[in-house]
């Protein structure tokens, strides 16, 4: 697989697929974001961290749930936080 080049202040997204897709674009348009700035890669989607921050708040398991595979975070925004 392929490594993808996420830039600054973007995340991805990791996983394909037209369910994976809606819950991209419904955590897009949670945090204010335009939908276009979400981008296929081939190992996911490349997102903001905005709409990052609202995927993973909408994407907790409940405790009957399995759990998601973390979002991959740039290197910059690591050093952020």
């Amino acid at each position: 697989m392929p490594a993808t080049n996420i830039p600054d202040g973007y995340g991805l997204i990791p996983g394909r697929g037209r369910e994976n897709a809606r819950k991209v674009l419904a955590a897009a348009e949670a945090a204010g974001v335009e939908s276009w700035l979400v981008r296929t890669v081939d190992d996911g989607y490349i997102a903001p961290l905005a709409v990052l921050d609202k995927y993973e708040a909408a994407s907790k398991p409940e405790p009957t749930k399995k759990k998601t595979e973390p979002v991959k975070r740039s290197a910059a925004s690591k050093k952020k936080e």
